[in-house]
């Protein structure tokens, strides 16, 4: 049983570009350092930790603001450039779990990406593919314990909702290939938002 639990949420990591939110890796390397010292540490990572939605592929199969988003293959192609551009956050959650405390990951709308297997297979190898007593991804996308409730809140928003969020996929009922399910939020963000910022934001 853990003695002491941190929640974060919105993380945001991206590929290192323009954008990308996130750039306290230092910071959270002392961070997971300082928590690490303590018995039993678990850190629950409430949702939107590795932002798949701000990271731009050279080609994509989906068209904008289809509810069919990324395949499997596609999904695991953004980790890999969070893996890169965040290493040194990645290595250190990895120590973090090596020394015994657990990481809690509940899924948000721009991380939904993590519930393809080949995906969450390929974030554990990095992380040194920890036990079940050290890492526990919460599918259901809620984290309940004693009296204390964990969920990003996505699902109660309209923009953010996804029908089928702790299955969300879609079959492209023409090439019966498996996509990620999109919230229209989500849509925005990557066919609005994600160009104009690659003008630096002209507003």
């Amino acid at each position: 049983m853990a003695r002491t639990r941190f929640i974060v949420s919105d993380l945001h990591l991206g590929a290192g570009d323009y954008l990308d939110d996130f750039d306290q890796d230092e910071a959270f390397v002392s961070f997971l350092a300082t928590t690490a010292k303590r018995r039993g540490t678990e850190l629950i990572i409430n949702g939107d930790w590795i932002d798949f939605v701000a990271v731009n592929l050279e080609k994509s199969t989906h068209r904008p603001f289809s509810r069919m988003g990324c395949t499997e293959t596609e999904s695991l192609s953004k980790l890999e450039r969070v893996l890169e551009a965040h290493a040194p956050f990645f290595e250190a959650l990895r120590h973090f779990m090596e020394k015994g405390h657990r990481v809690v990951v509940v899924p948000g709308n721009h991380d939904v990406d993590l519930f393809w297997p080949r995906v969450r297979d390929r974030l554990l190898e990095v992380l040194g593919n920890p036990d079940s007593e050290h890492f526990h991804f919460e599918a259901s996308g809620v984290y309940r314990f004693g009296s204390v409730h964990v969920e990003h809140g996505n699902q109660y928003y309209a923009d953010s909702v996804f029908e089928h969020f702790t299955h969300p996929f879609l079959r492209d009922p023409r090439s019966g290939e498996l996509h990620l399910e999109r919230s229209w939020g989500n849509c925005f963000l990557e066919y609005f938002s994600n160009g104009m910022m690659s003008e630096r934001n002209p507003f």
